[in-house]
């Protein structure tokens, strides 16, 4: 099986339901989430927003909310499903269509910003490289894509945290020590491949964007232990403003990246 089947696979046979549509922005506690939408998406207003890789919909809901223009798609046919349900019930106009990142039929040049959340991560190099190629593409001049991705920069911490068992509603993860592991990993729907700071950098670069990176968070990826809402806007946040600092080569340690790469005027 082919790792776009793969993934459309698991996310057809994966609902959500629409739990996740909020009127406020989806995931509040996750700092990631509040610095993209808080210094880089703030004003979107009339902009065309393309939410790539968009899942159900909710960031499509809260840009729209914000006043942009958005269009959305996935490879799942069951998430455009929900999205479009969901935009019925919520009262909101969001084109949308099921394709591949890499294989994005969307006009060239026709859209502000991209926008993608935890997408890259699921593709292989090769189709990574493809899917950043589009958003090249159907960014305008001066435009700007923005994605939020996992990181790591130590194979030791990534192994660590292997054998920490994760019980999560909808991404439990068991330990590496226990026999369910094997079955997780088979079903997994990440690839392995690197998800480095520099590769990140570079995979964009290449496809001759400008490129800035933002690491954030190291301690709060102890947020996944809990699913109680106060809690983990409490590690989340003493962590963004504060803890994270005072870990010394922190660059090994961070948890997620936000790439911002920028289609130059000239380009």
């Amino acid at each position: 099986m082919s790792n776009k089947e793969k993934q459309k696979t698991y996310y057809d046979e994966k609902s959500k339901g629409g739990t996740y549509w909020t009127e406020g922005l989806p995931m509040p506690h996750f700092y990631p989430n509040k610095y993209v939408f808080d210094k880089l998406l703030c004003n979107v207003t009339g902009k065309h927003v393309v939410d790539f890789g968009c899942g159900c919909g909710q960031f499509s809901y809260y840009l729209s909310k914000k006043g942009a223009r958005v269009t959305a798609f996935d490879i799942s046919k069951k998430n455009i499903c929900d999205l479009n349900t969901f935009a019925k019930e919520y009262n909101v106009f969001i084109p949308s269509l099921v394709a591949s990142a890499d294989q994005c039929p969307l006009e060239a040049e026709s859209f502000d910003f991209v926008f993608g959340s935890a997408i890259l991560h699921h593709l292989e190099l090769d189709e990574e490289k493809d899917a950043v190629r589009e958003s090249y593409r159907m960014l305008k001049k001066g435009g700007m894509a923005i994605f939020i991705e996992p990181l790591i920069n130590s194979k030791l911490l990534d192994t660590i945290r292997e054998y920490i068992p994760i019980k999560d509603k909808y991404n439990p993860r068991p330990s590496k020590f226990s026999a369910e592991f094997r079955k997780y990993a088979a079903e997994d729907p990440h690839p392995v491949r690197p998800l480095t700071s520099a590769h990140f950098k570079k995979v964009f670069s290449d496809s001759g964007f400008k490129v800035q990176i933002k690491e954030i968070g190291i301690f709060n990826r102890l947020d996944r232990l809990t699913r109680n809402q106060t809690i983990r806007k409490w590690i989340s946040t003493s962590d963004y403003y504060f803890l994270q600092y005072l870990v010394p080569f922190r660059g090994k340690f961070y948890r997620n990246i936000v790439v911002i790469a920028e289609k130059e005027e000239c380009g």
